[in-house]
């Protein structure tokens, strides 16, 4: 009888370990994890947008013309401006 009771407790202790161990990755593991992998898509994105809008100007600048297809048929067309600069003196 003494040798089933022990059985039990090993039984139940091993149940409450995993269960506490499932909770602890829930709340603590996976949170953690997904806030990481979020961080670096935001990161990714913030780079991918940035360089971009850098070739996007570096084009027009070198080229004085940069064309970007909008769908439809439709082209977006930047030009290099610059503003002629008076001399008020």
């Amino acid at each position: 009888m003494a040798n089933k009771q022990k059985a039990l407790m090993w039984v139940m202790f091993v149940v409450i370990l995993i269960l506490v161990l499932v909770l602890a990755y829930v709340f603590l593991v996976q949170p953690a994890l997904t806030g990481y992998t979020v961080d670096r898509q935001i990161e990714g994105y913030n780079i991918g947008y940035s360089e971009c809008i850098t070739n996007v100007v570096t084009t027009a600048l070198q080229n004085n013309l940069v064309q970007l297809p909008m769908g439809d048929g439709q082209t977006l067309v930047l030009e290099h401006y610059q503003r002629k600069q008076y001399y008020h003196g």
